[in-house]
């Protein structure tokens, strides 16, 4: 369920979904929204549930659920409470989008368009500083505009900029930096099988089960730990997904190991890069071959500069676990809530 203050008025919705909109003179709209995420409602619509191939309700079984509704300034009291609950956990998921962008852009510039060298060597060419120009690439600012960062961030930068070449070399890719080793991404990585584990057998839990969708559920025990990456196997083939915690994948995914000297964050970018999805495009039954995406190449940098993009990313995980973990509590207690407030067992 998905609540909009404002929707535009070119949103298009499928026809397996239902938009409820409120009369403001009787509901206010952010408290129908808590009235329809409430456990009452959502089991009365099971008890309306009609087919069985494809269990579906009718608009007219929503337009016939009998609710309490109090008067219209409390209700906008508990909508406020419960609003501020949902705006925090919103925040928090963009903020999570703008860290997975920034570490996401950092790894293609260094490891996919190789900016660093790409500036070395347009400075050379053009009679400039060569370190300043890998300086400019890496931080995103002008030549120019590098003094006016403090000299303990000017430091920092010049050492990341040392670590990357000043010209490039031929290989079976094309064009590398120079000192770069073609490898194949089973050299790199293990891309181990899940487990079997059907939801008659999972004992109740708090350890997330990962399919190839995502979250599936949880379990009272992990298969791996995390922080880890879950690679679909079958079903939603070949998307990959982030794991902060421990966690259980299932028999349509891969979970991956990474070999020595390689780091999680670092592989995750990197699968995301490999558009995996294709790989188990051209099956009878799609899913992904673990050997195909073991036999691709790809140029791999010294041991150096991996340690350094993870020391640079690494807080930026830290702080989406953090948001991620923050959010958990905010919804839990928020659902705890919700049932009170709605039946007044819980006064605003």
């Amino acid at each position: 369920m998905f609540f909009a203050r404002n929707p535009s008025p070119n949103t298009v919705v499928s026809t397996g979904f239902a938009v409820l909109r409120s009369r403001e003179s009787e509901i206010a709209p952010r408290f129908l929204y808590a009235l329809v995420l409430d456990r009452a409602f959502t089991d009365y619509l099971v008890t309306r549930e009609q087919g069985a191939a494809y269990p579906a309700i009718s608009h007219h079984d929503i337009f016939e659920a009998e609710v309490a509704l109090p008067p219209l300034c409390e209700q906008r009291r508990i909508a406020r409470i419960l609003g501020a609950f949902d705006d925090k956990i919103e925040l928090n998921r963009r903020m999570c989008a703008t860290l997975e962008e920034m570490a996401r852009a950092i790894f293609r510039s260094w490891f996919v368009d190789f900016d660093p060298v790409r500036a070395k060597v347009a400075a050379i060419a053009e009679g400039r500083d060569p370190e300043r120009a890998a300086m400019a690439a890496i931080s995103g600012k002008k030549d120019e505009d590098l003094d006016t960062l403090p000299p303990e961030t000017l430091a920092s930068l010049r050492a990341t900029a040392a670590l990357f070449p000043s010209r490039f070399t031929d290989s079976e890719l094309g064009e590398i930096p120079e000192g770069w080793i073609v490898r194949k991404v089973g050299s790199i990585l293990e891309l181990a099988y899940g487990k079997s584990l059907s939801k008659q057998v999972r004992v109740p839990g708090d350890v997330p089960v990962y399919g190839s969708g995502g979250v599936d559920g949880y379990h009272n025990e992990a298969l791996a730990s995390g922080p880890g990456i879950v690679v679909g196997r079958k079903g939603s083939v070949g998307t990959v997904h982030w794991v902060a915690r421990d966690f259980f994948p299932i028999d349509t995914v891969f979970y991956v190991k990474p070999g020595n000297g390689y780091q999680m964050r670092w592989c995750y970018e990197l699968l995301r890069t490999l558009n995996v999805p294709e790989m188990g495009a051209d099956s009878a039954v799609p899913g992904v071959n673990r050997n195909t995406v073991y036999a691709k190449l790809i140029s791999t940098p010294p041991p150096t500069l991996l340690r350094t993009y993870d020391d640079l990313v690494a807080p930026m995980v830290a702080l989406q676990h953090e948001l991620v973990k923050q959010s958990d509590t905010l919804a839990a207690l928020r659902d705890m809530l919700l049932p009170k407030l709605l039946s007044g067992e819980l006064a605003v």
